[in-house]
């Protein structure tokens, strides 16, 4: 159940509207990625860990791994256009840094992910 309240509790706490992307602490190490696909305001997540190395987190970006080899653009996306532009640009992102894709409706990854209380370093 929605509780309002806590909607309602952060009306005037600071916030940053981000047009385009977004480096969160200034060193590279937690990027926000403007991927328009789903949405016009569609993001992905890169961090970098020390061990495991940068991992971007899709959202939306794809569906399934087999969208991602096809480059399939559901037909509900706000734009193909700017979905097959956000593919390139995080493919390019991921070429660039070695980074590994974790996409998010993937069953079996997420059965092969290291769950709390362990973790990634």
């Amino acid at each position: 159940m929605f509780d309002e309240s806590l909607h309602n509790a952060l009306a005037d706490a600071p916030k940053t509207l981000l047009d385009g992307d977004h480096d969160v602490f200034g060193d590279g190490t937690v990027l926000i990625l403007s991927l328009p696909v789903h949405t016009p305001g569609h993001q992905a997540l890169a961090f970098s860990l020390e061990d495991t190395g940068t991992v971007v987190l899709s959202g939306d970006q794809y569906h399934f791994r087999a969208s991602r080899s096809l480059r399939s653009v559901p037909a509900f996306n706000d734009s193909r256009e700017a979905t097959l532009a956000s593919m390139a640009k995080l493919e390019a992102y991921l070429t660039a840094t070695d980074a590994t894709l974790w996409i998010e409706h993937d069953q079996a990854l997420a059965k092969r992910l290291t769950l709390a209380p362990a973790y990634y370093e």
